[in-house]
């Protein structure tokens, strides 16, 4: 999965954690200023997040998201 997450982080995500990842405009602001760029809905599986047009922002998201189902999931991993 490593190589995998590091080439390609949705399909990855898709692919072996058996997470939905879903594309989402805009998610709004957060509760203490800035911008939201991924949201988790771990409980259904989902994990949502705002694409960049030429940024790698979206694959850094990505990975966050993916360390709360972690941490979340697989206490061994903390």
């Amino acid at each position: 999965m490593c190589v995998d997450i590091a080439t390609d982080p949705r399909g990855a995500t898709e692919e072996h954690l058996g997470l939905r990842v879903v594309e989402q405009g805009t998610l709004g602001e957060r509760g203490n200023g800035g911008w939201c760029d991924g949201l988790s809905i771990l409980d259904e599986g989902v994990i949502f997040f705002a694409p960049t047009v030429n940024s790698k922002r979206a694959n850094f998201t990505l990975c966050h998201e993916v360390a709360h189902y972690l941490v979340e999931e697989h206490t061994d991993s903390v």
